[in-house]
């Protein structure tokens, strides 16, 4: 069974796209619907990784990357931040492999934890192409933008 459809938030019924439907169930499903009623789902790239099936999703309030759990059966989240707490568009890098990283950094990247400042915050999200990360860097910044024109 495919996921149903998602509806944009300006209520029109558009084509079936199999993405926006995917990501908006993964926002419904993480951390048991944590974050549903809250926020509306913008896009997500399925990243990567070896041991674990994980997706970066970005809201229109925040970046979650989550990452399912095969012996409980639901999403959760492994890391997020609020659109509000990421500095600037976030960097590309690749390395000699052609692997492409996303990084994230955040505004206070000194965070105090048990009366010790703690190191580098910045996250390393692994991509599958050039084109997905450049576009997921580009809608990330847009919905930041966006999300600080509202407030």
């Amino acid at each position: 069974m495919r996921p149903p459809r998602f509806f944009h938030s300006d209520g029109v019924v558009r084509y079936y796209n199999f993405k926006e439907s995917e990501g908006a169930q993964y926002l419904r499903e993480v951390e048991k619907g944590k974050y549903a009623w809250s926020d509306t789902y913008i896009t997500h790239a399925k990243i990567s990784a070896a041991d674990r099936n994980s997706v970066l999703l970005v809201s229109n309030k925040r970046l979650l990357f989550i990452v399912y759990n095969q012996m409980m059966g639901i999403w959760n989240i492994d890391w997020e931040y609020t659109l509000q707490e990421i500095t600037g568009p976030p960097a590309l890098e690749n390395d000699e492999e052609d692997k492409w990283y996303l990084y994230i950094k955040p505004k206070d990247e000194r965070k105090k934890t048990l009366g010790i400042f703690g190191g580098n915050t910045q996250k390393k999200v692994t991509m599958n192409n050039r084109f997905e990360a450049k576009d997921l860097a580009n809608k990330i910044e847009e919905t930041r933008i966006q999300c600080a024109a509202e407030e």
